[in-house]
Formats: structure tokens, sequence, C-alpha cells
């Protein structure tokens, strides 16, 4: 199976189209001011100066863990030239193989996933909480990969939980923020669903958590 190669080098360039010798790309946590680091390779261990400085061709080697960004980009003289939010990596492709159901308990306000090590959610009640995921969903014997928005719905009344997938782009879903170990891939697994059609689905689901944001 043969691919396109990623954009190997980021380059960017003035309004002229020149390169954007010793601009200045700063980056944070999206939707925020606060400093959010970007990496020199793949394994993540060295960061980049914030903000990084483009070299003599306008480019940079910008690496990201598995959160969400915001960019500013400027000049070497700090006239700004953009700002885009709510970047992310692109993804590993999702594991297809079914998991079995993994139980859900209750403890001090605190929902822990059974079966996946150390993934913790608030439970507040009558909170809905949402995170961009790779799905793999078991269908007749089939594994069919998807990906969409997942909201995970706290029921107070029968104290389980509710993961309703928001599937081929219909993303009508609101966003709201996941707690976990920040960039930490995780798995969730979990029996009960409803499609967006509202038909409801039973089966055997597997969920990971790409983004943390």
């Amino acid at each position: 199976m043969s691919a396109l190669a990623p954009t190997l080098k980021q380059r960017f360039f003035d309004t002229n189209g020149a390169p954007l010798v010793g601009g200045k790309l700063y980056s944070y946590a999206a939707g925020t001011t606060t400093p959010k680091a970007t990496y020199t390779d793949e394994s993540l261990g060295a960061a980049n100066a914030n903000p990084i400085i483009l070299d003599a061709n306008g480019e940079a080697n910008v690496w990201l863990d598995s959160g969400f960004y915001k960019f500013a980009l400027t000049d070497s003289l700090d006239v700004p030239q953009w700002t885009v939010d709510r970047v992310s990596a692109v993804g590993a492709t999702t594991d297809e193989s079914s998991y079995p159901v993994g139980a859900i308990t209750l403890a001090n306000n605190v929902t822990t996933f059974t079966n996946i090590a150390g993934f913790v959610l608030d439970t507040t009640l009558g909170l809905t909480y949402s995170a961009r995921v790779d799905i793999s969903r078991k269908v007749t014997g089939a594994e069919v990969n998807q990906t969409g928005i997942l909201d995970f719905t706290y029921n107070s009344v029968t104290q389980v939980w509710e993961i309703i997938p928001i599937l081929n782009g219909d993303d009508t879903g609101v966003e709201y923020t996941v707690t976990s170990v920040l960039g930490v891939e995780q798995w969730i697994v979990q029996y009960k669903t409803t499609d967006i059609a509202g038909t409801g689905y039973v089966g055997t689901f597997k969920f990971k958590v790409k983004d943390i944001f």
C-alpha cells in the first residue's frame, strides 16, 4: 500500500511569498495564551525554543504532542503574519482488534474505566465530556474505522456512562474538556452506544483517546 509522504520540514513565507527568514513561531495551548511546547523530533525528548526562530530558509522542525495547539507567526520584527487555533498532530491509525467489554466503577466522585490503566474523568453530575478519537467499530464481524466526536455523558440516575458516537462528519455535538494524563494515548472500552440515527447499537467498541485538550 502506498501513501503520500507528510510535510518533511515546516517552511513559512511572508506576504510576498518569500521564505520568512528569522520569523518567529509561537505555540500555545489551544484557545489560550499559555505557552505549549513543540519538539525537535518524533521522540518529543527535546523541546523547541518558544518562539521558534526560523532558519535562513524560513524552515523549522516542528513536532507536536497529542494535544491541541494555537500557533502565532510573526516576522523577525514581531509583525504578526497569522494566528491559527486548534491545530493537532496527524495521529496514527487505529488498532482494529476488538477488546472485551470493560466494567465501570465509581469511587469518591471519580469514574475509572477498568482494564484501562490510568484513565480518569471528573464525574461532576450532569456534565458532558468530549474527545476527538479514532474509532474501531465491530459490526457483524467486520471492523469499520470511523473518526468523529464522542460524547461521554454521565447519567446520575443509572450511574453508567453512555458513549454516543457522532460519525461520518456529522459533528453536531458540543466539545468539552476530557481530563486525563497529558500526552498519553489511552483506550476506553464500553458496550452501550447509540448511533447518530438513534436506532441503537450494542457490541464491542474500542476507543483510542488521541487528543487530550
